[in-house]
């Protein structure tokens, strides 16, 4: 078990604010991802690991599978990390409301199979929200989510890629350059970062050696204030 103060920090910040992400939530970075992922399995041997680092609720970690998977890669593992443990058991489940029907649009316009992934339920008078988006097994064997802050230590194991959407602006306690090396020490020989955080770098693919470089800069981008640049 990680300080609580790890908590006390993102809740004195920002507030205990109901997660927010979706199946396919960014269908551009989604794109860009997949054919990036696509590529890099294709030359890989052995099971990929990947991380995603601060997962919520998980519906990204699902995501990342689903597209795996739709391309015929099975041998993979997808671990899913957050500091809240609630939110890591609705990933767990593995079902998910669907609502205003978004999600179930994309399972179709990402030509998802549905021996991978299908909508369950009846919708009830006000739309959509009794109906469930559900998993195959061969979805649900190949993820896990583990409560655990990289702020203040690596992963407990290596990875081939890791994933950081709308997260690292959300300054840790211990320190953005610290919590970037502990990514960096987390990551395999030619692993790479994959990030939407532009004051990290305008290139959303960074090696592992790219990652620690810019951990050692030591200037990071708070979040707010256009301004508000620290040297950790």
């Amino acid at each position: 078990m990680f300080p609580a103060t790890s908590y006390e920090c993102i809740d004195e910040t920002f507030g205990r604010q109901q997660p927010f992400t979706l199946l396919m939530r960014m269908p551009q970075e989604i794109m860009g991802l997949e054919d990036f992922v696509v590529k890099f399995v294709s030359g890989h041997s052995g099971t990929l690991n990947l991380a995603v680092a601060g997962c919520s609720t998980g519906e990204e970690v699902y995501s990342y599978a689903l597209l795996l998977a739709k391309n015929g890669f099975i041998n993979f593992r997808i671990d899913g990390y957050d500091l809240y443990e609630d939110r890591l058991e609705k990933g767990r489940k593995g079902s998910y409301g669907v609502y205003w029907g978004r999600e179930a649009d994309f399972l179709v316009s990402y030509k998802i199979p549905e021996s991978l992934a299908w909508v369950e339920g009846i919708p009830s008078g006000h739309g959509w929200d009794q109906k469930t988006i559900c998993f195959s097994p061969e979805i649900l064997a190949r993820v896990n989510f583990i409560q655990h802050d990289f702020s203040f230590s690596p992963f407990p194991r290596k990875y081939d890629l890791i994933t950081l959407e709308n997260v690292f602006y959300q300054r840790q306690l211990g320190g953005k350059a610290r919590a970037l090396k502990h990514l960096w020490e987390s990551l395999n020989e030619g692993g790479y970062l994959i990030h939407n955080d532009q004051d990290l770098s305008n290139n959303p693919f960074l090696r592992k050696e790219e990652v620690l470089a810019i951990a050692e800069s030591g200037r990071f981008y708070l979040g707010y204030d256009p301004k508000s640049y620290v040297d950790e």
